[in-house]
């Protein structure tokens, strides 16, 4: 029968082997991203969902892309 009242668990957590692989892990983090296009960082660049009525009238004037 267990002991009522005894909530400790443990949680095992691994070990960095390569810390030099740790610090350029936390430098790519911590780099702002990198944009595709000069554009893709504008206000006026923006993804929505196109209704399926229209995919199906024209499909390739729907096809995302940066312009």
């Amino acid at each position: 029968m267990e002991e009522e009242g005894n909530d400790q668990h443990t949680i095992d957590i691994w070990k960095v082997i390569d810390p030099d692989r740790l610090a350029s892990m936390e430098l790519k983090i911590l780099e702002n991203p990198k944009l595709l296009n000069k554009s893709a960082g504008k206000t006026s660049c923006c993804i929505f969902r196109v209704p399926q009525s229209l995919i199906e009238m024209n499909g390739k004037a729907y096809q995302p892309r940066i312009v």
